[in-house]
């Protein structure tokens, strides 16, 4: 006997691409600024992201750089 869908069911969709942005139908929330735009988020992306690597590897690669070259 098959169960009743619950309103937390994850529904999969043949139509659906591995990449959600992909579906030009989509909707999507996007963050907006103060003044209710998207302008500055780009901005503040770049100004912040700008170095994408964990924290983890920055470390070990600076590491790694001041490390004597093996002989």
């Amino acid at each position: 006997m098959a169960r009743e869908p619950q309103a937390d069911d994850v529904r999969i969709n043949s139509s659906m691409t591995t990449n959600p942005f992909d579906d030009d139908s989509g909707t999507f929330y996007a963050p907006v600024d103060s003044e209710g735009t998207r302008s500055s988020c780009p901005e503040h992306n770049e100004r912040q992201w700008t170095d994408m690597r964990p924290q983890s590897l920055i470390r070990r690669m600076e590491r790694d750089a001041r490390a004597p070259a093996p002989r």
